[in-house]
């Protein structure tokens, strides 16, 4: 069940195995001094109605970041262009418990992420970093186009992805 993520949620755990995973692997995303995204960003998340778990028998597997509204790292596109000037929903800092990658999560985040945009008529733009292999593969699977490159509030790049619901 996906659901709006609550202050009792223990979301920082599934960021904590996100961010020591990309370490391993030698991938420079949220490896940053100010610990971005930290507790501070979730809880803006949430007090905003912008956050968001996957759960399953009262354990929350995964989270991510829902807008349906503009976002100003996506006004300006580098080495492409956005499908289409529609209206768009944001997706971002998707992270899915250790334990429970390659169960299908992400997907279904995406499906519901999805029904939500076309019963707004709105398209869905999300990024990820060029060394994020596995959320590539996602996105890509998902039928995502990718767009050009964008600048993060850190001008670290990002590829941009979009999906045109028609």
């Amino acid at each position: 069940m996906i659901r709006k993520a609550t202050l009792e949620d223990e979301i920082e755990i599934l960021f904590d195995e996100t961010k020591a995973n990309f370490k391993k692997q030698g991938i420079d995303q949220w490896q940053n001094p100010n610990g971005y995204p930290n507790k501070t960003d979730i809880i803006s998340d949430i007090n905003e109605g912008k956050g968001y778990v996957y759960e399953q028998n009262n354990i929350v597997k995964a989270y991510f970041y829902l807008q349906f509204e503009f976002d100003e790292t996506y006004q300006n596109i580098y080495n492409g262009k956005w499908l289409t000037n529609k209206p768009y929903a944001v997706i971002h800092r998707i992270v899915v418990a250790d334990k429970f990658k390659r169960c299908g999560i992400a997907d279904e985040i995406f499906q519901f992420v999805k029904q939500l945009a076309q019963k707004n008529d709105y398209n869905i733009r999300i990024d990820t970093h060029k060394d994020n292999i596995p959320m590539k593969r996602l996105i890509e699977k998902n039928n995502y186009q990718y767009c050009g490159i964008i600048l993060t509030h850190d001008n670290s790049e990002r590829l941009a992805y979009e999906l045109n619901i028609t």
